[in-house]
């Protein structure tokens, strides 16, 4: 039972993830903010997750995943009623840190302990259903907050989000939330005296090579996300197509990723979890060729969906190969020096390939990521 709490649980944090980010832009939208600011207010949220996802990380290696748990649903809850104690856009800045920390403590740590549940055949399973859980709160999140800014306003919406997680709030701080304890602390031993002293690093993590392959899969992976996020609505907007038209299009891409990642088990069983990760980036940087010569509608959504398929295996395979791959006693570390990977990265993509598409247009930029994608997973191969 306590993984399906988990999954829940983890739903539920990150529907008030995602429907507190739609909140945000639409609330400073509305105080007649800057795109500037509203920019700024999208990428704050990312700082202190690439900042200290390690440290998160390990503090669940220590002390278990309990404790952050407990707190990082307790901050998403705070972060979400402070614009409605304290109005205006400097709440909303301070909403953006609070919810990006929180949800981060929250992901990691869950993502740290369900790997430490049955055996290791079972965890391509258990993250399959955990990343399903995430792919359920991206879509609740935004599609609950949305009607209730229309009939009430943004503060209400604020307060609705922030009763969403106190169920996970309420459950990890008893005992009826019943977790593994972290796994046993591995020793390495120093070359100069023989004593064995515990690596402390997280950048000794990369010594290992499929950890260091992991990362830049992940990187990559990620890359390939944002530049389909920002840059889908982009190039609709650029041949003509309407607003409608452009959303059945990203829609298409977020039903592909729930959907594939219930069948993935059943891939996970057959092939090994780095190559079928190398295989969907080679699928994705063939679609992404095919995208910009693409201008019919149902030719967009069908190349979406396929590319919603494909990266959609990727980070719950992730997550197993870290979980068999980390040290004894660093998989909370592991899995947050990641989590610090894709917030840096995507907090850089939007920025460095919307630069190019504004100066070569996007033909050359969804053939670049195309080319950086091929490239990569060659040379890592």
């Amino acid at each position: 039972m306590t993984l399906y709490a988990l999954y829940l649980f983890a739903a539920l944090n990150h529907a008030l993830k995602t429907g507190t980010n739609v909140t945000l832009l639409l609330a400073a939208l509305s105080l007649q903010a800057s795109p500037a600011v509203v920019g700024a207010l999208t990428a704050i949220g990312g700082v202190l997750p690439t900042l200290l996802a390690v440290y998160i990380g390990r503090l669940n290696d220590r002390f278990g995943a309990r404790l952050p748990l407990f707190v990082g649903s307790g901050t998403v809850i705070v972060s979400s009623t402070i614009p409605a104690m304290w109005p205006g856009l400097p709440a909303l800045f301070v909403t953006a840190i609070l919810t990006g920390l929180g949800a981060t403590a929250f992901a990691v740590s869950t993502q740290s302990v369900v790997g430490l549940f049955g055996q290791t055949e079972d965890r391509a399973r258990n993250f399959s259903w955990l990343s399903i859980a995430f792919s359920c709160g991206a879509i609740i999140g935004p599609m609950a907050a949305g009607p209730v800014i229309d009939l009430a306003g943004h503060t209400s919406a604020f307060v609705m989000l922030a009763f969403l997680p106190v169920p996970a709030m309420i459950v990890s701080g008893t005992a009826l939330l019943v977790l593994p304890p972290p796994r046993e602390a591995g020793r390495r031993t120093s070359a100069a005296d023989g004593r064995a002293r515990p690596a402390k690093r997280a950048l000794d993590l990369l010594r290992d090579r499929q950890l260091r392959t992991v990362y830049l899969l992940t990187a990559l992976h990620v890359s390939a996300w944002e530049v389909f996020s920002f840059l889908v609505p982009v190039y609709g907007s650029g041949i003509g197509l309407a607003a409608t038209s452009i959303g059945v299009i990203l829609g298409a891409f977020a039903t592909a990723t729930f959907f594939v990642r219930i069948v993935m088990p059943y891939f996970a069983k057959r092939y090994t979890a780095l190559g079928l990760i190398r295989a969907s980036l080679v699928l994705a940087a063939v679609l992404f060729i095919f995208f910009p010569l693409a201008s019919s509608v149902p030719v967009l959504i069908a190349l979406a969906f396929l590319l919603g398929m494909d990266l959609g295996v990727t980070q719950p395979l992730a997550m197993v190969v870290l979980h068999e791959s980390a040290p004894s006693g660093r998989t909370g570390e592991a899995v947050g020096l990641r989590t610090s990977v894709v917030n840096l990265t995507a907090t850089g993509t939007p920025v460095v390939y919307g630069a190019l598409g504004g100066a070569l247009g996007m033909v050359p930029v969804f053939w670049g990521i195309a080319a950086a994608i091929g490239a990569a997973v060659w040379a890592l191969s």
